[in-house]
């Protein structure tokens, strides 16, 4: 059990490790990432508030710890003066602050592949833990997400530990319930839907239920799960409270993102989620095994079953009621699918163990288990083996710099994720799209009436889409000099709400990440 286990928690890390830098020096190339970054800075200066809302700090919080201990071996190995040194670096040197941030995302993915093992196990045994894992190790958009900086992956694995540690708790161990507390309040402060985690708690309590003579047993664990998750959130997220009136409009304008939503071509979240983001997040036969592995718990031992199943459950239904449908929202779903599909495996061994073998029943499992692991893990090999590669928007940034003249002017057309960041980009006029007033303005040296260097951008992405305007301009006098591409034409699915330029499926037309780029010049130009 152990030797198999270290072997999967193996791949896992490889799997989640393998293209950590992905798209560095570029600092868009993952949304959000600068975001949680600039907080964690704004702490290691001395400014005591986040100024965002839309996370809880305690991803923030955790940047920060690690920061501080590279500053501090910076400073004894002389890379850095001072604290202050260090976070002056970020401009110039940001590669390692995103490292570090991933590295925080890649290593809660690894240890939740560790925990699920844990969970299954106290549910079905060895072959279900073994089993549950293996898949998690692989699962296509678990692996994709940690690889973010972002707190998505965090989240889940703390609500996995406050899971597994209620589970304990329901089997009578001391302390369990002080720990699934904990563990939720700082799912919470990771992300707010982390939450959710404590729907758990009541359906433990049922085993108490109908016996008067336990009611102080409840009460009991209600404190201790209680104290130990607010104290938790209290100290994790202390903005919420401090800063309560910054938070609350900042909830209101998220709530009204959510019922707007990014695009207006998808009008049904649960459909999408079930047909897009789980379809080629973890493929059809995980999904249906996962289905029919939480449904058959379910059925076999109803309240630790619902136990199990009522986070998944309510993360699904909150994402699906959301007109917002990023993939990511799925990714709590996704481990727990794997322990459905781990508990299934675990029954139908011991059915075949009952009539054969157990080299054959075990031989058996194995090839039930490779059979849904294999779809989901090509995904996630394809993913890693083309998200390592030079991204197409450094690749643009290195040639605009050896190419373009100081003085000259260049308009950057479609997503401004999509934009290259070139070193002399303060040497041109850059003229890009101004959102308030839906023109293109120019900021920068030359006083050119119109740009001299046109870069025009194509994704499956519909944020990529060039302004009309910049489409209107070629027909002035535009020659194409150069082409950069990242992807053919192929089928490909992208998660079409976000900015991230990488299929989330359909890999073979794909051969580095970033949109493609065609760069014109004028012809009056020498």
């Amino acid at each position: 059990m152990r030797r198999a286990l270290a072997v999967i928690v193996a791949i896992a890390a490889a799997l989640r490790l393998y293209g950590l830098g992905f798209g560095l020096p570029h600092t868009q190339a993952r949304p959000d990432e600068t975001t949680v970054i600039d907080v964690a800075l704004k702490f290691l200066s001395g400014i005591p508030s986040p100024r965002i809302y839309d996370y809880p700090t305690l991803f923030m919080f955790l940047e920060t710890l690690v920061y501080g201990a590279y500053a501090l071996v910076g400073m004894a190995l002389g890379w850095f003066a001072s604290l202050g040194d260090f976070v002056r670096s970020w401009p110039p040197h940001w590669a390692p602050f995103f490292l570090m941030s991933r590295s925080i995302s890649a290593v809660s993915g690894i240890v939740s592949v560790w925990l699920v093992a844990r969970m299954a196990r106290q549910l079905a045994g060895d072959v279900a833990a073994l089993s549950a894992s293996a898949l998690l190790a692989v699962a296509f958009l678990h692996v994709r997400d940690s690889h973010y900086g972002t707190t998505d992956t965090t989240m889940i694995m703390l609500a996995l530990a406050s899971l597994h540690a209620l589970l304990q708790a329901d089997e009578g161990t001391p302390g369990a319930d002080t720990r699934a507390g904990l563990w939720a309040g700082l799912s919470a402060a990771t992300k707010y839907n982390g939450i959710l985690v404590a729907a758990a708690l009541p359906l433990s309590l049922l085993r108490h239920w109908p016996q008067a003579d336990r009611l102080p047993v409840v009460a009991r664990r209600v404190w201790h799960y209680g104290r130990a998750g607010t104290l938790a959130f209290v100290l994790a997220a202390p903005f919420v409270f401090l800063e309560y009136p910054q938070f609350r409009e900042a909830m209101a304008l998220l709530q009204s993102s959510m019922a707007s939503g990014m695009t207006r071509d998808i009008d049904n979240g649960w459909t999408y989620h079930v047909m897009t983001s789980l379809r080629w997040g973890v493929g059809w036969s995980l999904l249906a095994t996962g289905v029919a592995g939480l449904f058959g718990m379910l059925m076999s031992d109803t309240r630790r079953g619902a136990m199990v199943a009522a986070f998944p459950v309510l993360m699904f239904a909150v994402a699906g009621s959301s007109r917002n449908v990023f993939v990511r929202y799925m990714l709590p779903v996704v481990p727990f699918l794997c322990i459905g599909a781990g508990w299934l495996v675990a029954t139908i061994h011991a059915s075949v163990r009952r009539r054969t073998r157990a080299p054959l029943a075990t031989a058996a499992a194995a090839a039930l288990v490779a059979g849904l692991a294999v779809p989901t893990l090509q995904s996630s090999v394809s993913f890693v083996r083309i998200l390592a590669r030079e991204d197409t928007r450094v690749t643009l940034a290195h040639w605009m710099d050896a190419t373009l003249p100081a003085g000259t002017s260049v308009l950057l057309a479609g997503s401004r994720y999509g934009h290259p960041q070139p070193v002399r980009w303060r040497e041109w006029a850059l003229w890009t799209w101004d959102r308030d007033r839906l023109r293109f303005v120019a900021r920068g040296p030359s006083a050119d009436t119109t740009p001299t260097w046109v870069v025009m951008q194509e994704s499956p992405l519909p944020v990529s889409v060039p302004q009309p305007e910049a489409v209107a301009l070629l027909e002035e006098g535009y020659d194409l000099v150069h082409v950069i591409r990242g992807h053919g034409d192929g089928p490909t699915v992208y998660d079409r709400q976000d900015a991230f330029f990488m299929p989330y499926a359909g890999f073979s037309a794909t051969t580095h990440p970033g949109p493609n780029f065609a760069v014109y010049r004028r012809r009056s130009t020498p």
